[in-house]
């Protein structure tokens, strides 16, 4: 009967013991929210998503001679929604209102990058509100995310080497997996993809005169929007999806159209 008695007590002892050391552990993690405690396993990255300039693509625009006027040079993103899967934030690094600034990418070329510092493990939950915020018509992989490890929404400001500065709207920066390497979604409320046919003018055009192009690319991972700035501009970009000569972690601008055409030369 004694030893049972003294089996007991150790036994409460190690409960209360285990008790107080896990309200040591979670006491100052300033989050309330049992689901945003992190994970086991988890830390935080820096994550990071530069912005780049190809010279030419396969019809021929950006050529040499003026694809330096349209290379980022600084900007920013201001955030004004997002979701992040559950205990990869738990000190609230992402929240409406923040400002990100473009900087040069550390890890990589001499690219502009944005850097979000959360978790990373992906979730369909993620996913899911994604693909109701941003659906596949309106983003670079024209199809529904299966998991996520974060999104992002908000609006994007572009420096360029023409010193102009290019507004998009209610922009969307998604990170997935992709084999070894994390991908990026890019879309906006205004994007159209890759999958519809839009008539425009390549003011770079080799002939005489400015000519228009119906732009198609069926399942290629583009998508076109305009800046606030100058409406009858199109911005062509493509994803970055972890395949050469595409990079991960790269979002790269290749195209500068016209939705009207040009009385002169840019």
């Amino acid at each position: 009967m004694l030893k049972k008695v003294k089996a007991i007590l150790k036994r409460a002892t190690m409960i209360v013991a285990c008790l107080t050391v896990t309200s040591i552990m979670f006491s100052g993690c300033g989050n309330d929210n049992p689901d945003e405690l992190p994970v086991i396993g988890f830390s935080y990255h820096d994550n990071d998503v530069e912005f780049g300039t190809l010279v030419g693509d396969q019809d021929g625009n950006l050529t040499d001679a003026n694809w330096q006027q349209w290379e980022s040079t600084s900007g920013k993103f201001t955030l004004t929604a997002f979701d992040v899967t559950s205990g990869q934030d738990p000190d609230n690094n992402l929240q409406v209102g923040n400002v990100y600034h473009l900087a040069l990418y550390q890890w990589g070329p001499e690219n502009n990058a944005l850097s979000f510092r959360v978790g990373r493990k992906a979730s369909k939950d993620v996913a899911n509100s994604f693909n109701a915020a941003c659906p596949p018509e309106h983003n670079t992989f024209n199809h529904t995310a299966g998991e996520l490890n974060f999104w992002v929404k908000g609006n994007l400001e572009m420096t360029l080497g023409n010193g102009n500065t290019y507004t998009f709207l209610n922009v969307y920066l998604a990170q997935g997996h992709s084999g070894a390497t994390n991908n990026w979604w890019f879309g906006s409320d205004a994007m159209t993809n890759s999958q519809s046919t839009i008539l425009i003018y390549d003011p770079y055009s080799k002939t005489q005169y400015y000519v228009p192009i119906p732009i198609y690319f069926g399942d290629r991972c583009f998508g076109y929007i305009s800046p606030v700035e100058d409406p009858t501009l199109v911005f062509k970009f493509l994803r970055g999806d972890g395949a050469m000569p595409n990079p991960a972690n790269v979002i790269h601008l290749i195209g500068v159209y016209k939705r009207e055409q040009p009385t002169d030369p840019w």
